[in-house]
């Protein structure tokens, strides 16, 4: 090979592998910075439902403590009195047990319906959530392994004498860029996809 065809290559090469390294690493840096955003974002959903739904549990528990004794002693056996609506788990609990009782627990809303749609959303949310936390691992990893093939090639640049091995090497690293760009993209696109909006209607909060 021509002395200044084969620098021309290797200069390309080097160029090549160190730009893959360099931007595969800041790829690596946005989509992380992307995830954690979005993430947060997931996180405030999921607390705006559970907020919902301790709002409409501590309304609920106002509303018996109103009825007679009668009907609060029946109601009172058949779920927890919801003494502490703190705690997430426990909001949970006490809708659960609303959800599953024979009938309204105060007649003129639909409680039961409402609060099942809130168990629906939150649990809906938390599976996107956890969803994320897998698939964000392979568009880390992907540019990752990416980026260190890019600076092992610049480094193993000057062992490689052949200029059909710098074509070859070169092929490589360009297939194995635009595979882990694409994968990545793919991933921060289905991140970025808006989950749909809660069943909660405005109507029942309303009511």
């Amino acid at each position: 090979m021509d002395t200044s065809v084969a620098s021309n290559l290797f200069t390309a090469y080097n160029y090549l592998s160190s730009a893959i390294a360099q931007a595969f690493a800041a790829l690596i840096a946005l989509t992380a910075m992307f995830y954690i955003y979005r993430r947060q974002m997931l996180k405030n959903q999921i607390k705006e439902l559970y907020d919902r739904g301790r709002s409409l549990s501590a309304l609920l528990k106002t509303m018996l403590n109103s009825q007679d004794i009668e009907k609060r002693e029946k109601m009172a056996n058949t779920f927890i009195a919801a003494e502490n609506l703190e705690p997430e788990a426990n909001v949970i609990d006490y809708m659960r047990q609303i959800v599953n009782l024979p009938e309204e627990p105060v007649k003129g809303r639909d409680w039961r319906e409402q609060m099942r749609l809130l168990l629906d959303d939150i649990n809906k949310f938390k599976e996107i959530d956890k969803h994320f936390q897998k698939i964000i691992k392979s568009a880390i990893i992907v540019p990752a392994i990416t980026m260190l093939v890019g600076i092992v090639a610049l480094l193993a640049g000057p062992k490689i004498g052949s200029g059909l091995w710098l074509y070859a090497i070169m092929v490589a690293e360009s297939a194995l860029a635009a595979f882990a760009l694409g994968w990545t993209v793919a991933v921060v696109i289905r991140m970025l996809a808006e989950p749909k909006e809660p069943k909660e209607s405005e109507k029942g909060r309303g009511a």
